[in-house]
């Protein structure tokens, strides 16, 4: 009996915590679905500084929609560019000299940027690095999330990674442009050409 009475009691409490996480959810979404833009702007263009005053990113959009309540920008055919090297403080132009002002763009056919510096691009998804020299040149995707405070990268999705002699397809991908380590995840496939040094 008391067993009973003690999983009643448990299944009870289980249902009130869902039934409350899930009104819950639902009040987030529908504030984000309920929300208007604190302001639409058209051929939009924004450059951001470090605290150095070094420009580490420009974000270029055909149409911008930016809402403050959830703190997030929606783009339509973003172009993105970003130098991971001038987004640190006390960054030496010299060390950026050295590596001639790499920087990764990002285009897509939409895209979100938040506050905490994720940007998530849909359709048609291209990641270049502008180094001609690194080992990795081109990522493809019809879906990316980039990190830009910890440089991370990464899909669930089809990708396809091109590089100096060599094209990778794959499942699912992740990777970090700092360290230049990038790892299909499944259903991996590669093409190689030209010559290699030994």
């Amino acid at each position: 009996m008391i067993k009973a009475v003690f999983f009643i009691s448990l299944f009870a409490a289980a249902y009130l915590f869902y039934h409350w996480s899930t009104q819950v959810d639902r009040n987030i979404e529908n504030s984000i679905l309920e929300a208007k833009p604190t302001f639409v702007a058209e051929g939009f263009t924004s450059y951001v500084y470090n605290a150095d005053g070094n420009l580490y990113q420009v974000v270029n959009a055909e149409n911008v929609e930016y809402y403050r309540n959830v703190e997030l920008m929606q783009l339509v055919k973003p172009d993105v560019k970003y130098f991971p090297q001038l987004d640190q403080e006390n960054t030496s132009l010299k060390e950026v000299a050295s590596g001639e002002g790499e920087f990764w763009r990002m285009t897509a056919d939409s895209g979100i940027i938040n506050n905490d510096d994720n940007v998530m691009l849909s359709g048609n998804v291209k990641l270049t690095n502008s180094n001609k020299l690194a080992l990795v040149h081109e990522v493809l995707s019809d879906f990316l999330e980039f990190d830009l405070t910890t440089n991370d990268v990464r899909t669930p999705d089809r990708v396809t990674m091109i590089g100096q002699d060599f094209i990778n397809t794959g499942v699912g991908f992740s990777g970090n442009t700092k360290t230049r380590n990038f790892t299909l995840n499944e259903d991996c496939h590669a093409k190689y050409s030209g010559t290699f040094k030994k």
